[in-house]
Formats: structure tokens, C-alpha cells, sequence
């Protein structure tokens, strides 16, 4: 008896220290991209203020933010994807991307 009612306080634990987990892991992964996205956005300053993909009034800096460096990753990552069919990073996408299945109401 004592050792189920151990073995029960263990797997609450569990339960609940994997729910605290889940809101860390999802900052830690925002941290990373946003890291990421900063990273790109100083590495190629010129290459994303003279794309022609999104038109901007004013220019905060020479550095473009990171909504900008997204929008020209979105666009350009298409492009790399059809011209580089066979690149690693591409078949793992496309193995875990599903196919959606066709929809009866959807008006042709």
C-alpha cells in the first residue's frame, strides 16, 4: 500500500512538473526565433532593405526590424524550396507537411 501511494505522488509530480514545462519550452522556442530572426536581419542588412517584397514609408535604421526580415524569410524560403527541390531541410519539410483532404462543400 505504501509503495502505490508513493508511486501515485510520483506520477502527479510528473504530470504536473510536464505542464509547467510546456509555457517554458514555448518562451525558450520564441527566445530562439526571435534570436534568429535578429541574427539574420544584421548578417544580411543590405539584401533585406533593398528587397522589393514589402514597401515601408520610413526606414527606422540600417538595421531592418524583425518583422521585415520575416516577411523577406517567408518569400524568399518559397524560392529556395522550388529551385532546391533536394536539399535535406526541404524533404523534411515536405515528408512532415499532409496533404489536406478535398473538401465536399468547397465551391468550385
Amino acid at each position: 500500500m505504501y509503495y502505490i501511494n508513493i508511486q501515485l505522488k510520483i506520477n502527479q509530480f510528473v504530470k504536473n512538473l510536464y505542464n509547467i514545462r510546456q509555457p517554458l519550452i514555448f518562451v525558450m522556442l520564441c527566445c530562439i526565433a526571435t534570436c534568429i530572426l535578429q541574427l539574420v536581419a544584421l548578417s544580411f542588412t543590405d539584401e533585406i532593405n533593398s528587397a522589393p517584397i514589402r514597401w515601408l514609408r520610413t526606414y527606422t535604421g540600417d538595421v531592418p526590424s524583425e518583422d521585415s526580415t520575416a516577411v523577406v524569410l517567408r518569400v524568399v524560403f518559397g524560392r529556395i524550396c522550388e529551385l532546391c527541390p533536394s536539399l535535406g531541410i526541404v524533404r523534411i519539410i515536405r515528408q512532415k507537411i499532409h496533404p489536406k483532404p478535398p473538401n465536399a462543400d468547397a465551391v468550385a
